[in-house]
């Protein structure tokens, strides 16, 4: 598929072979949604590499790099690969995802399945270790204050044990990186720059929508083992509430504790995160512009950043400073070259709570 500029390739790197020329071309990068990064490559008879076909002896399994326009956008591991043929076509798709997939298949293997007096951070560096996999924090940190104890069903994949702790974090939401490294998000550092309508934007869709339809801060509520000095309703009727609320919402949200409640940051928490998700679906805005390549000449980044969008159609004028959720990179020969930025309300971000003690 040839591209005027230079600049707008997509390589493919297996074991030390590069595979070019690539009849469709999509690389995802995502916040809380997994796969957090993936990719999905196509080729036909139609494009160059097709008459390499049968060189292209690629597997699940494999690991990979991808480069857009000369840039690290992507390293894991080849995950589905579908080849058709008959007299009169060859195509051949491949799929990949960062190395962190692993954790949403894996179960958490332990010797007494049972964390005790750990941080958060602490926990989840413990369970995603044994799969070779960094824990890494952006834009934050994570609650610093010990949890008495934490408990994991056997069969409990390691994702969703690490999912349960950080859901008690308050705005705190899992990612990966070009590194295949899992990561923590926990707020917005600098800026992605600005987009304008009729200038950068070639196509732009907003939804501005209230779901947040609890008044007022949600109630948490919980239980933890009784003790002789915390017991009966003291212990198994815990109750607490989020810091935040939505100044339009009705009713009442009353919220399950999925950890045992040892302490007051753990229900704030739990009540802050879902008060989040709640505002960041408020506004979310889809803009697509041309190219890989911000105007400063780097890839579009969801590193933890915010943009600016300036378009009247969609009231906006480039003061909310929108948190970046996704980054798509495409290419196709209908399309061109193109980048999708997902973007969501930034009222979502608060500090992560800090107490330690009820």
């Amino acid at each position: 598929m040839p591209f005027p500029d230079p600049k707008e390739q997509a390589i493919l790197i297996v074991n030390g072979q590069d595979y070019e020329e690539w009849e469709t071309v999509m690389v995802r990068h995502t916040l809380a949604a997994g796969p957090f990064y993936s990719f999905r490559l196509t080729c036909s008879e139609e494009t160059p590499i097709a008459s390499n076909f049968k060189k292209l002896q690629i597997v699940p399994g494999d690991d990979c790099t991808i480069f857009l326009g000369g840039q690290l956008a992507f390293d894991g591991k080849v995950c589905s690969r579908q080849a058709f043929y008959d007299s009169g076509k060859h195509f051949i798709e491949l799929q990949g995802a960062s190395n962190v997939l692993v954790l949403s298949y894996a179960h958490v293997v332990h010797q007494t399945m049972e964390f005790n007096n750990k941080a958060p951070k602490q926990i989840i560096e413990e369970l995603v270790k044994p799969h070779g996999i960094k824990f890494l924090e952006e834009a934050g940190q994570l609650p610093t204050g010990k949890i008495d104890r934490y408990n994991i069903a056997p069969g409990t994949t390691v994702m969703d044990a690490c999912e349960t702790i950080i859901r008690t974090c308050g705005d705190a939401v899992f990612t990966s990186n070009l590194q295949g490294d899992l990561v923590a998000v926990m707020g917005t550092t600098d800026s992605n720059g600005t987009v304008r309508e009729g200038v950068d934007i070639l196509e732009a869709r907003e939804i501005i929508y209230n779901p947040s339809i609890y008044a007022g801060h949600p109630i948490v509520v919980g239980s933890r083992p009784g003790t002789d000095e915390v017991h009966g309703a003291d212990a198994a009727q815990v109750k607490g509430q989020g810091t935040q609320t939505s100044p339009t919402g009705q009713g009442t949200q009353v919220i399950p504790l999925e950890t045992p409640a040892y302490n007051k940051t753990l229900l704030t928490g739990r009540g802050d995160m879902d008060k989040s998700f709640q505002s960041t679906d408020e506004v979310t805005v889809f803009v697509t512009v041309q190219g890989w390549l911000r105007p400063d000449g780097k890839l579009w980044e969801r590193k933890p950043k915010t943009i600016s969008v300036v378009s009247p159609m969609l009231i906006l004028d480039g003061s909310e400073k929108l948190f970046v959720k996704t980054i798509t990179f495409t290419q196709d020969n209908a399309s061109g070259t193109r980048t999708m930025i997902e973007c969501a309300n930034s009222i979502a971000w608060a500090p992560v709570p800090q107490a330690n003690n009820i």
